[in-house]
């Protein structure tokens, strides 16, 4: 998986094609393809050879897979930091992948991660425990 977050467009751009997952950050994206998310994901799945998608923050996350747009909603909560935040995106949505979960299961598990991450001060010290998001994402449910 490739994080793609602001940096050379270059280097990013030849990462694209050596990734099974790209997953850009708002400005990651914009600096490689700029236009709408939208727009841009349906530039960059060109040269990918997998899913692209972008975190959009409290808009939840935007992701191409098989030429077909989906989207996963945010959880809305009172952010606090959002530092790490999507350090803990990233972090949850490989675990959930790894674990044999479908691309909107794992992005909705890492939303809720995230979610919870900014309703905390700190960087890692912020992360939530596993037990913390299978919670919140049981009383979501409910």
């Amino acid at each position: 998986m490739l994080d793609a977050d602001i940096g050379p467009v270059d280097d990013i751009r030849n990462l694209i094609p050596r990734a099974t997952h790209v997953v850009f950050s708002e400005g990651g994206l914009a600096a490689c393809a700029p236009g709408t998310p939208g727009a841009g994901l349906r530039a960059i799945a060109a040269a990918a050879r997998g899913l692209v998608g972008v975190t959009l923050g409290a808009a939840g996350f935007l992701w191409r897979e098989s030429g077909v747009e989906h989207h996963a909603a945010a959880v809305n909560v009172a952010a606090v930091d959002t530092l790490a935040a999507g350090d803990v995106w990233h972090a949850a949505f490989v675990i959930a992948l790894a674990e044999g979960r479908a691309t909107g299961d794992a992005a909705r598990f890492a939303n809720v991660a995230a979610a919870l991450k900014c309703m905390r001060a700190g960087g890692r010290r912020g992360a939530p425990t596993r037990t913390e998001v299978l919670a919140k994402i049981l009383e979501i449910a409910s």
